[in-house]
């Protein structure tokens, strides 16, 4: 009650009323029933005529002229100072005098900020120790940041293995004439490093536990960063439905053990999945995979796909996703028919891909093929439509979105280039680059892609050249409409994307979706140097999911062209093509 007591006066305090009188009786009606009596004397209430100080502090201004809110000025003011303080002025006091006219009702606040000499972090010494992220100095010094800085370095060296390891801070400080200059200095005291010892692996019964093993870093002394990543690769090769990681610190012989308890999954399933895009339309997927054969992890999937507008592919892989040093290998052959804007492709071959986990967050394959192609359907003249292709590409693919599925901020970048052989010999280089950016509810987002091919658009066959337009590139624009000046194809593109999105149902994951794309195909050099770019603008709606994000969109072109439509209705469930 006394609580509430002082509760209810410094609200009316802080709304003019400052000589108001709470008062809280308890009056007993009977054993086990009371009253509660609250007397209340507003007094006067007063306004704020003036706040004179030494710093402008905006915010004081706008109560000004209305119910002077005594509380909220103090804490406007230490909200200030804490702000100072942040900014190196760690001795900062404050002061705040009141004169209150009773006759006139009104009250005048003065404030004085002493700000003294600031202190500013001018360098970090770092002893017995090598340490390659720094913060750039010289930066303002709180008091905190280096003990942030002392916490953190202590947790690193502990993830490599030096257990019994301290880091001991000393600062120093060197007063100038206008302000302090500290000097922070981080002595690690490491101690002796752990060792890992042979791991334990339990729970395989169709998988031999040697090939866990083998795909666990084999180094001396424990890193943290090792043994998550191998984590990272066993649950990337969906072999286990289950994994249990347990580390054992031995202080008395400064060793590591680690155990692996692990459950291994299905060995064998069928899965499906539907999906569509005004770009593609209906698309069903089907597979029938077998997993962790011959005891040694090996995989071999059956894979099809079917469009309602004729597209299909037929593919038989087999390979091992548990190979050392966090590889996997699969070979493949396969049939597919790739229905295109102004012609059908016609593909059968064979494929081997080599995949590697460098971090947790970048992957590289390398892709060898040998193709036979023919085109089919073409809707503009062409000298060849049978031709054979041998191909090495390698992508690198770098992940750093958080999180993955509905990205706030981070980038992703995949860079992919490739040289083919045999009937046409040419590079050919992709990059995909997006970045995304929070701005307070808003997350702005930026989709840059561009393609080359060392070759003239009209020496390398339709299929091989570029297009653009759709979901995937720039929307507003139907699937490769956007197709070069001569209408089939170039040797080069570009495009940009620009989002914004904002929530506007959380508990639907809704966004607003709003966005502006450029992008266009060029045939030759003096096509390049031109470089004009086709524009589009629009707004939908977004919900993206783990496993696919549902879009609806309507958006316009801004150099319709006459033969082309001026605005296109948009919409995907379920998958990106």
């Amino acid at each position: 009650l006394r609580q509430t007591e002082k509760n209810i006066r410094d609200f009316y305090v802080d709304n003019g009323f400052l000589n108001a009188d709470v008062n809280i009786k308890l009056k007993t009606v009977s054993n086990d029933k009371a009253v509660i009596l609250i007397e209340i004397t507003e007094g006067k209430r007063f306004l704020l005529k003036n706040i004179i100080s030494n710093e402008k502090i905006k915010p004081l201004y706008k109560l000004i002229n209305k119910p002077y809110k005594k509380l909220t000025v103090r804490k406007i003011v230490e909200n200030y100072v804490s702000e100072l303080i942040n900014q190196g002025y760690l001795r900062t006091k404050y002061q705040i005098k009141e004169k209150i006219n009773n006759d006139t009702g009104k009250v005048v606040v003065y404030i004085n900020i002493k700000r003294r000499k600031r202190f500013i972090l001018k360098e970090i010494k770092i002893k017995n120790f090598k340490i390659k992220e720094k913060p750039h100095l010289p930066i303002a010094y709180n008091g905190k940041l280096l003990l942030e800085l002392q916490e953190k370095y202590s947790k690193l060296i502990k993830d490599l293995g030096y257990f019994d390891g301290k880091v001991l801070l000393d600062v120093k400080i060197k007063e100038e004439k206008d302000r302090f200059y500290v000097i922070g200095i981080f002595n690690f005291q490491l101690g002796k490093r752990y060792e890992n010892t042979t791991p334990f692996i339990y729970g395989t019964y169709h998988l031999l536990p040697k090939i866990i093993k083998a795909n666990l870093t084999n180094k001396k002394y424990f890193r943290k960063k090792d043994f998550d990543l191998d984590l990272i690769n066993l649950y990337s090769t969906y072999l286990f439905d289950y994994i249990n990681p347990v580390i054992q610190i031995q202080k008395k012989n400064k060793k590591v053990n680690r155990a692996i308890i692990l459950h291994e999954d299905k060995r064998g399933f069928f899965q499906g999945s539907a999906g569509y895009n005004t770009d593609r339309q209906f698309r069903i997927q089907a597979s029938l995979i077998l997993k962790n054969l011959f005891n040694y992890g090996f995989e071999t999937f059956l894979y099809t796909e079917f469009t309602n507008l004729g597209s299909s592919i037929y593919k038989y892989s087999l390979g091992n996703r548990l190979v050392p040093k966090r590889i996997s290998i699969f070979g493949s052959v396969y049939k597919s028919l790739e229905i295109h804007r102004i012609y059908d492709l016609d593909t059968k071959g064979l494929e081997l891909t080599i995949s590697k986990l460098f971090t947790r967050r970048i992957k590289g394959n390398l892709i060898f093929r040998k193709t036979s192609n023919k085109i089919k359907n073409p809707a503009v003249n062409i000298s060849v439509k049978d031709y054979n292709l041998d191909r090495v590409q390698s992508v690198l693919n770098l992940d750093y979105r958080n999180p993955k599925y509905d990205p706030q901020r981070g980038y992703i970048n995949i860079f992919r280039i490739e040289k083919t052989f045999r009937d046409y010999s040419y590079w050919k280089i992709e990059n995909f680059f997006r970045y995304f950016f929070p701005v307070k509810n808003f997350v702005f987002s930026q989709r840059f892609g561009i393609g080359y091919i060392s070759a003239k658009t009209y020496s390398i066959p339709l299929s091989e050249r570029f297009f653009i337009g759709g979901l995937a590139t720039v929307r507003g624009f139907g699937y490769e409409e956007i197709k070069g000046k001569n209408g089939n194809g170039g040797f080069s593109y570009v495009f940009i994307n620009n989002d914004v999105k904002y929530p506007i149902y959380r508990p639907l994951n809704l966004y607003l979706l709003t966005f502006l794309d450029l992008g266009n195909v060029f045939v030759d050099e003096e096509d390049l140097k031109d470089f004009y770019l086709r524009q589009s603008i629009g707004i939908g709606v977004l919900i993206p999911t783990p496993v696919g994000s549902i879009i609806f969109d309507v958006a316009r072109k801004l150099d319709r062209k006459a033969d082309e439509s001026t605005y296109r209705f948009e919409l995907s469930i379920g998958i990106s093509f």
